[in-house]
């Protein structure tokens, strides 16, 4: 005896549309497929933990401190930032790693704050994130003396014939080293 199959395959077709219906949506390009996961790997400085750079002092809004602190690992691209006690007084090129001194910043070796305390902070595309400690070094240069401005000032002087050797003739001029070391003065 022959049974007609319809009453019990029912379910048979709304399971075959639907498999239908993705083939249709994954051969036209309008599914939506998650990206295939990237494997993990831990971010690591190149230089370790603990980093020191140099900068001389008087070094311009900008300017370089140094070679940039680079990282590697992780998923993707890294991006570098900075946090840290002394941030604010510095920026980093987010792609390259590269410390540069602050718009607000002026590196002064005789004012005397001669480091900088930075933590550089590298990140991947899955926001895992890995940090070092960065000391920037503030190095002195030798300055020329500078001129007391209000103290010179362009006068004409008159001198007479046959005045004895080291007769004041006008107002004194003086300079002052920024590093504190004797100033000597010639014409």
């Amino acid at each position: 005896m022959l049974r007609p199959l319809v009453s019990d395959c029912a379910w048979l077709m709304p399971v075959a549309a639907s498999v239908f219906a993705a083939a249709l949506m994954v051969g036209t390009g309008l599914a939506t497929a998650r990206p295939p996961a990237l494997a993990q790997t831990t971010i690591r400085f190149d230089e370790g933990d603990e980093i020191g750079r140099f900068v001389r002092e008087n070094v311009t809004a900008g300017g370089p401190v140094g070679a940039p602190v680079v990282a590697s690992g992780g998923t993707g691209e890294l991006t570098y930032s900075l946090s840290g006690a002394d941030a604010a007084s510095f920026s980093i090129n987010v792609k390259t790693g590269q410390i540069l001194v602050g718009l607000d910043t002026a590196l002064d070796y005789e004012s005397g704050k001669t480091m900088y305390r930075l933590v550089v902070n590298a990140t991947d595309q899955s926001r895992q994130t890995a940090g070092t400690d960065v000391s920037v070094v503030v190095e002195d240069i030798n300055e020329p003396p500078e001129f007391d401005a209000g103290a010179i000032s362009i006068e004409s002087y008159e001198i007479k014939e046959n005045t004895p050797a080291d007769t004041n003739i006008g107002n004194r001029i003086s300079a002052a080293d920024p590093e504190g070391d004797e100033v000597s003065y010639a014409l």
